[in-house]
Order: C-alpha cells, then sequence, then structure tokens
C-alpha cells in the first residue's frame, strides 16, 4: 500500500531519469525523440504462460507443494503426538464431565491437559520461528555457498521427509 502511493507520487528512479533527459531534450529543442510506448503489462494468465513455458518454475511450483505437503503432514503427527502425551499426562476420569462426555462415551482433555498442551504449543512455536530466524540471518548464505544453490533446494525437503520417517518407527 504505503509503497504503491510513494511510486505513483514520486515515480521510479528509472522514470525520473527518463523525464529528466526528455526536458533537456525540450529545452535544447531536439523534437526528433521518438513517442514513448507504453510498456505491456502482463496479463491474468500471464503466470500460467511461465509455468507452461519454463521448466525451472515447474520444479520451484513442484518442491513448494511437496514442502507443503510434508509441513501438513509433520504438523497433524506433532499435533497428535503431543495430544497423546498430555492426555496420558494428565488422564480423564470416567467422573469428570469437562472430559467425559457420556452421551458417545468419548474422552478429550482434562482442563490441565488443554492448558499444557497450548503451553507446549507456544513454546514451539517460538523455539522453531526463533531458530528458523537465526538460520535466515547467519546460516543460510553459507549452506548455500556451500552446497550450491540445486543442492540446497532438494536438502530441506528431503531432510523434512527423513524427519518423517524417523519420527514415525
Amino acid at each position: 500500500g504505503t509503497m504503491f502511493l510513494y511510486i505513483r507520487k514520486y515515480g521510479t528512479s528509472e522514470a525520473r531519469a527518463e523525464k529528466t533527459e526528455q526536458d533537456a531534450k525540450a529545452a535544447a529543442g531536439d523534437t526528433s525523440a521518438p513517442p514513448k510506448k507504453k510498456k505491456e503489462r502482463a496479463g491474468i494468465l500471464e503466470g500460467l504462460v511461465l509455468f507452461w513455458n519454463y521448466n525451472y518454475v515447474k520444479g520451484i511450483f513442484a518442491i513448494s507443494c511437496l514442502f507443503m505437503v510434508e509441513v501438513t503432514i509433520v504438523d497433524f503427527t506433532l499435533k497428535v503426538l503431543a495430544k497423546e502425551f498430555f492426555s496420558e499426562e494428565y488422564p480423564c476420569e470416567i467422573t469428570n464431565p469437562d472430559c467425559y462426555n457420556a452421551e458417545t462415551q468419548e474422552f478429550g482433555l482434562t482442563e490441565e491437559a488443554t492448558n499444557a498442551m497450548a503451553s507446549f504449543m507456544g513454546l514451539f512455536g517460538v523455539a522453531t520461528n526463533s531458530l528458523s530466524f537465526i538460520f535466515s540471518l547467519m546460516g543460510t548464505s553459507a549452506v548455500i555457498r556451500y552446497l550450491g544453490l540445486r543442492l540446497t533446494l532438494l536438502l530441506f525437503p528431503s531432510l523434512c521427509l527423513i524427519v518423517i520417517i524417523v519420527v514415525r518407527l
């Protein structure tokens, strides 16, 4: 929003330089400059055209999709394992109407288990995001320089897949 308004009001450095050049030519009486053509704007289907024409765009798409599938599996597994752990740590009694549904005969989480799980998920989120931030600032460029871009891009989904397999065993 803000950047759009700024560029709309003041223009880009290229546009300002071009305008200054045109003003200088006009002041010198040079009217032989060709009329300025409008740059063709990308259409609504330009993304699909790029996807169809360039294999590297297809590769980026495939890695992104694989990553999202892995993240979904890891996130679901984490929550299932956490729920199992905290339901065993703070068991629900049949006499407790807050966590036991007599009608369906299903056990839920006690209030203590829910609070412990929420605390764990909050701590896990802070730790994960902090580690990700630190690695983004300090480690990404070193890994890319050492392994190269292609191997680095393939490394992350591969490591996620290995972690999924190890955790599930």
